[in-house]
């Protein structure tokens, strides 16, 4: 889809959802299990708006990391919510936090030799409840205990992962100066660089309608009159096509 067509639809979309986290934090008390599954959908919202303001900015290159970002907390937020199904919420949340708490230890202990840390995360009785193989995936991985590429495939998302996170991952890296190469080569490149970014931005709308989507059904938004007329708008333009 055009960027022309899809841009507007995506800025309708995050303006949509920030409004709607921004309301629900300041009216809503949010504890428990849903306190980390509503994290998820903020940092989504707050992941998009960085997309659309580099793009803005024409800076197309440098908003490709965060696309990596936005995969993440969405295929992070679906096994969360596998976990709580099969587990529990209290499991879940459980899990969620212990996770934090152990990530966070790992960077004290590496930062220390360089920067003075007043306190540090207290992780003796985490490290009570798992085994040290879980104890080392969950401080390389995360809850899931998995690597993302895993994840994906567990989640049928290989192909948005192959796309969105493989392929724009290349930006985050200094080696691969592809992209900016293009940027002042001959105009026989200029195609590859529009369809590149319709197609990015395409994946972005697709993920960030499903977070939302989710997130007015699960917090109750009542969104549903204003999503229902972005869907109708962007299969309109898909069927043009």
């Amino acid at each position: 889809m055009k960027i022309e067509v899809i841009f507007p639809l995506y800025q309708r979309l995050k303006c949509l959802a920030r409004v709607a986290v921004l309301d629900y934090i300041h009216t809503r008390k949010i504890e428990g299990f849903e306190s980390i599954l509503f994290a998820y959908h903020y940092k989504s919202v707050d992941t998009s708006d960085g997309i659309i303001q580099l793009y803005k900015h024409n800076l197309p290159e440098c908003s490709q990391a965060l696309f990596r970002v936005l995969f993440e907390t969405y295929i992070k937020h679906d096994e969360l919510l596998i976990v709580a199904r099969e587990q529990g919420k209290s499991k879940a949340l459980e899990l969620a936090l212990d996770s934090m708490m152990l990530m966070a230890n790992k960077r004290v202990n590496t930062q220390e030799k360089y920067v003075e840390f007043q306190n540090r995360p207290n992780i003796k009785n985490i490290e009570q409840k798992y085994s040290r193989e879980t104890i080392n995936k969950i401080k390389r991985y995360g809850f899931s205990k998995i690597p993302i590429d895993q994840l994906a495939k567990k989640h049928n998302k290989d192909h948005i992962y192959q796309m969105l996170y493989r392929n724009f991952s290349r930006n985050i890296h200094a080696d691969d100066a592809q992209e900016y190469i293009l940027k002042f080569s001959e105009n026989e490149w200029k195609d590859h660089i529009i369809q590149r970014d319709e197609v990015a931005i395409s994946e972005a709308f697709k993920i960030s309608m499903e977070m939302v989507l989710r997130m007015n059904k699960a917090f109750e938004m009542k969104l549903d009159t204003e999503l229902e007329s972005i869907q109708k708008e962007y299969s309109m333009h898909l069927n043009e096509l």
